[in-house]
């Protein structure tokens, strides 16, 4: 992790979350925020594991290890029992789209259509790459975005409008229609005129009973 500018989402790698006594490694973490850019938790992920939503934002970061507060709770709450709009109007990073096929396929799982995912989306003109994060991770400081020449460039929010108006939806690429090339006009040679003028009469006259 970066704590010079702040914490990228792809960092949050392999990260130990604890919650109270429970510690469980997460392959990724994707933090939910809202357009204050207010952290309003975390979703830790694995391969073939159900996802961990770990609410509210940690009380402690050292590297990578995160403390969060039990709530008197010995487990964070389990998906089937949030509700279903814990995630409505919230905004995350997800350049797989794997926490969403995830999540559409738990039942009783708050559902993330309400929800935006940012990766592919754009500011400025510019798709959004990644999203930095302060280290205590609590709130937005930034996002990257891709530049010109694979240079990509960093845009902090103190520099940004609302981000409900600074952002935009994703390209989408217009189908076009398949061209279809022209049929070429062939002259009609003065033999094919005298066959087809000789066998007009015989292709319009009715067959003679036998």
């Amino acid at each position: 992790m970066s704590y010079a500018i702040g914490v990228q989402q792809r960092t949050l790698r392999r990260t130990l979350c604890q919650w109270g006594d429970q510690s469980r490694t997460h392959f990724v973490l994707v933090p939910f925020f809202h357009s204050d850019y207010k952290v309003i938790g975390i979703v830790g992920w694995s391969p073939n594991e159900e996802p961990v939503w770990y609410p509210g934002v940690p009380v402690t970061v050292d590297r990578r290890r995160l403390v969060f507060k039990n709530s008197l709770t010995e487990l964070p709450p389990p998906w089937a029992e949030l509700p279903a709009n814990t995630f409505d109007g919230a905004y995350y990073h997800d350049s797989w789209g794997a926490l969403k096929a995830e999540i559409q396929m738990m039942p009783g799982a708050p559902s993330l259509e309400r929800a935006a995912n940012l990766a592919g989306s754009r500011l400025s003109g510019s798709r959004i790459l990644d999203v930095l994060f302060e280290p205590p991770l609590h709130r937005v400081r930034a996002f990257v975005l891709k530049g010109r020449y694979f240079r990509n460039r960093t845009v902090s929010i103190m520099s940004m409008p609302a981000l409900t108006e600074a952002l935009q939806p994703p390209a989408k690429t217009k189908a076009r229609a398949p061209a279809l090339d022209p049929v070429p006009l062939r002259r009609e040679g003065w033999i094919t005129r005298l066959i087809r003028k000789a066998l007009a009469p015989n292709l319009r006259a009715p067959p003679k009973s036998s």
